[in-house]
Order: structure tokens, then C-alpha cells, then sequence
């Protein structure tokens, strides 16, 4: 498969963009209403402070030898309020209705968090998380198996949609309907605990699905595989465990 090529675009002016930064003496970065602000304390002692409405509500000293270096990415929406959730569940605002034996692909969107990371040669931490969008759950299944997902609607897109800065992701979904029949997918239910992202200057991007229908005895399923986006893009790399797998028994 070739390389989606996202599009060229110019920062707009006042967008912080992610990256990895070089603590040397003072750096400040503004994410709507959070500022976050790093500075050296001493020849091996630097600061961390996140501001919101000018109170300092996370504030942490960081101790190294040589120069600081701190990452600022786009990670997976499961760190706040707490970890409730290790998967995603994208509600179609449209269903999209595949016929038999057919493929599509298309494009929709997914919330973030944004992380403030520390990384060496042997270990990565995260030294501070926040969220900029809204949170909301839901119950993927019944109340005595059902697993609870971190929950967002989001519409089908032809092409790479434009998305609100610091809060979405894109992501890029291969429908197969392997099946016989006519069948509708009103929501997508994926892991999300331990996966990378992509980032470029202030966009950010998740890795391609694969949403494969199928039929076994009377019993229709979607399986969804997470797989290595095509994005022209950094990799956020938290060197974390993933398993990119999960099968869709309770519905579409």
C-alpha cells in the first residue's frame, strides 16, 4: 500500500507543535488555557510546572546530569480521570453500510491526551498527562461482561480530516466485509492501552484498522487489527506492550 501523504500545511500562528525540546534555560508552551514551563534549577536540577488559569497545579523537579530533554506528544486518551479504559469506542454519526464481498477504506477521528514525557536509552516516563477535550465512557456489552470503553462520535471522512488541535487524531479504517450479506457498522470497539501515535508539527495520527467482517455458524462479527499507519509522520515510540487485536462479539 502506498504512502497517504499528508497534506502540507502552514502552522497556524499560535499553535504550539509536539516534539522532543532541549531544557537549557527557560521553555514555555501554551496548549490553549495549559501553559507548561520548564526551566533549569541548578547545574543538575530542572523545573517542571503546569499552569492552568494561572494556578500552578502539577509542579515536579527533575534531576539530570546533562541537558534535559522533554517530550511533549499526543498519546492515548486512558490516563484521565484515571485508567478506566483500555479501549476506544468510535460511534458513527453515519453508519456506513458495506455490501457483500466488498472493501472501502475511509477516515474518522478519535480524542487524545497530551504527555509530557522523559526518555532515556534504557526507560521512558511519562512525567505529566492532561486533556484538553472532553471525557466520556461507555459500556461496550452487558453490565456482567461488557467491557467499559472511553467513548467519542465521529463521522466518516473520504480524505484525511481536519482536526481540533491538541484534542483529535486521525486515524484511517480499512472496512472488509468478507461476508455474504449486507452488513452495517454503526461503531468501532479497538485497544488503545499501550499504543503509539504519530505526530506532525501540531497534527496527530493513530495507526490504520483493519475492520473485518465475518460470519462463523449464525453469529456475524467484526475483528478488529490494529496495524503501523502509512502516516508521513514521527512515531511518539513509548516503547510500551500492545496488543493490537480485539474481536467485536457483543455487536456492531
Amino acid at each position: 500500500m502506498s504512502k497517504d501523504r499528508v497534506k502540507e500545511e502552514e502552522v497556524s500562528e499560535g499553535l504550539e507543535t509536539y516534539g522532543e525540546f532541549k531544557i537549557e534555560g527557560k521553555v514555555e508552551k501554551t496548549f490553549d488555557n495549559v501553559d507548561l514551563v520548564m526551566f533549569r534549577v541548578d547545574h543538575n536540577k530542572y523545573g517542571y510546572q503546569r499552569i492552568e488559569n494561572e494556578n500552578i497545579v502539577i509542579e515536579k523537579i527533575l534531576a539530570s546530569d546533562g541537558p534535559l530533554l522533554l517530550g511533549i506528544f499526543p498519546v492515548a486518551p486512558l490516563n484521565l480521570p484515571a485508567e478506566y479504559a483500555t479501549h476506544m469506542m468510535l460511534k458513527l454519526t453515519s453508519p456506513i453500510v458495506l455490501d457483500p464481498k466488498s472493501h472501502v477504506d475511509a477516515y474518522l477521528t478519535m480524542p487524545i491526551e497530551i504527555a509530557v514525557v522523559r526518555s532515556t536509552t534504557t526507560d521512558v516516563q511519562m512525567v505529566d498527562v492532561f486533556s484538553l477535550g472532553k471525557i466520556k465512557y461507555a459500556l461496550y456489552g452487558i453490565p456482567e461482561n461488557g467491557i467499559i470503553c472511553r467513548y467519542y462520535e465521529t463521522k466518516i471522512n473520504p480524505e484525511i480530516p481536519k482536526t481540533a488541535p491538541y484534542k483529535e487524531a486521525a486515524l484511517r479504517v480499512h472496512f472488509h466485509n468478507y461476508t455474504d450479506k449486507i452488513n452495517t457498522i454503526s461503531r468501532l470497539v479497538f485497544p488503545i492501552k499501550g499504543a503509539d501515535f504519530y505526530y506532525r508539527k501540531h497534527d496527530a495520527y493513530y495507526s490504520d484498522l483493519e475492520a473485518i467482517i465475518e460470519s462463523s455458524l449464525l453469529q456475524t462479527f467484526l475483528r478488529i487489527d490494529v496495524s503501523s499507519g502509512k502516516w508521513v509522520a514521527d512515531r511518539t515510540n513509548m516503547r510500551q506492550k500492545f496488543d493490537g487485536k480485539y474481536l467485536m462479539a457483543r455487536g456492531i
